[in-house]
C-alpha cells in the first residue's frame, strides 16, 4: 500500500484578482482519484493530509503520481495553477522518501508541492474480496473452538383436539356430548265449582247443624287447586 501525504505548496501563481488563491490538489494514481481540501487566500498552503492507494508493488509503483493544483473560484470555472507528476520506481526498496514537485503551467514552472511517500507492503487486509471470505456456517461448523451447542427443538403446540374419549369411534370426529331431555310440565287448572248441599229436613236444631254443615262444605268446595298432570 501506498501512504502519501500532502504536506504543503510554496510560491504558487496568482489566480485571483486580490493577489491570493484558493489552491486545492487532485492526486491521481491508475484509477483511483483523490482530492485536498481547499485552503483559502494564500500562495503558500499547508495541508498535512494523508491519502492511501491499494496495491501491489509491481502494478503501483509502475505508474507515476499524478499530481494537479487548481485554484478555486466561487462564481467561474476553476483555474489550474500547475501540475506535476512523481516517478515512484525504487519506493518498495527505500520503504520512505520526500518529495519536492515543480508545478508547470503552460511550459512555466511556478511553486512547488511538497509531500512524503511511504510503501508498506502487506496492507491489503482492509480490502478483503467478500467472494474470499468463508462463510459464516462453514465456520461455525469447522470450528471447535467456537463451542456451538445445537439448539433444541422447539416442542410441538399442544393439541386442540377433544380427548379420544370425545371422539366418534366410527370417523375419529369430535362430537359434542348428548343433550338431556328435560319433561316439561303441563299444568291445567280445575275450573271452580259448586257443590251442591242438601238441606235435610227435622227439628231446628239438626237443622241448624246442617245449614252449619252445608255452609262449611260450600266454602270447601270453592277453593281452586292445582294439579300437575
Amino acid at each position: 500500500m501506498l501512504y502519501v501525504e500532502l504536506v504543503r505548496a510554496t510560491g504558487l501563481r496568482t489566480g485571483d484578482r486580490n493577489g491570493k488563491s484558493d489552491p486545492y490538489v487532485k492526486l491521481r494514481l491508475g484509477k483511483d482519484l483523490y482530492k485536498s481540501s481547499i485552503v483559502k487566500k494564500t500562495l503558500n498552503p499547508e495541508w498535512g493530509e494523508h491519502f492511501q492507494f491499494y496495491g501491489n508493488a509491481a502494478t503501483l509503483l509502475a505508474m507515476p503520481l499524478h499530481l494537479e493544483c487548481i485554484d478555486y473560484d466561487f462564481a467561474r470555472k476553476d483555474d489550474p495553477l500547475g501540475d506535476a507528476s512523481v516517478d515512484l520506481k525504487g519506493l518498495e526498496v527505500a520503504g520512505h522518501r520526500e518529495v519536492v514537485a515543480p508545478l508547470s503551467f503552460q511550459g512555466d514552472v511556478q511553486g512547488e508541492l511538497h509531500l512524503e511517500l511511504r510503501w508498506e507492503a502487506g496492507q491489503r487486509a482492509s480490502h478483503i474480496d467478500p467472494d474470499e471470505a468463508a462463510p459464516a456456517t462453514a465456520l461455525a461448523s469447522t470450528s471447535p473452538s467456537f463451542g456451538l451447542v445445537p439448539m433444541p427443538e422447539a416442542p410441538p403446540p399442544p393439541s386442540l383436539i377433544s380427548p379420544p374419549s370425545a371422539l366418534d369411534r366410527a370417523g375419529g370426529t369430535p362430537t359434542a356430548p348428548p343433550r338431556r331431555s328435560v319433561p316439561r310440565a303441563n299444568f291445567a287448572t280445575i275450573a271452580e265449582e259448586e257443590v251442591a248441599t242438601t238441606e235435610f229436613a227435622g227439628d231446628e236444631s239438626t237443622g241448624s247443624a246442617g245449614r252449619a254443615g252445608g255452609e262449611s262444605g260450600r266454602d270447601k268446595a270453592k277453593a281452586t287447586s292445582r294439579i300437575q298432570i
